[in-house]
C-alpha cells in the first residue's frame, strides 16, 4: 500500500485480484484471503468497499481495479 501512495497524478495504477469471493449475511462482498472464515467472511475477508477506499487514497488519476472472483450461494 505504501508504494501506491507514492504515485503521482500522472501515473497509471492497475490492481488485479483473482480468487474466491463470498457474500456475507448482509450481502456485502468479501474477497477471500488465505485465512478467511468461509462461514463468516467479515472475519479476515477483504471487503469490496475497502478496495474502493484504497483506490480513492492513491494519488494517481488513472486507476483500474480488476476483480475476478466468484461467490458461493
Amino acid at each position: 500500500m505504501l508504494e501506491l501512495l507514492k504515485t503521482s497524478v500522472n501515473d497509471k495504477v492497475i490492481i488485479s485480484l483473482s480468487g474466491h469471493g463470498l457474500l456475507s449475511k448482509d450481502l456485502d462482498f468479501y474477497y477471500a484471503t488465505y485465512d478467511i472464515d468461509f462461514y463468516h467472511p467479515e472475519h479476515n475477508g477483504l471487503l469490496y468497499d475497502d478496495l474502493e477506499n484504497l483506490l480513492e487514497e492513491i494519488p494517481a488519476r488513472n486507476k483500474l481495479l480488476l476483480v475476478n472472483a466468484c461467490h458461493r450461494g
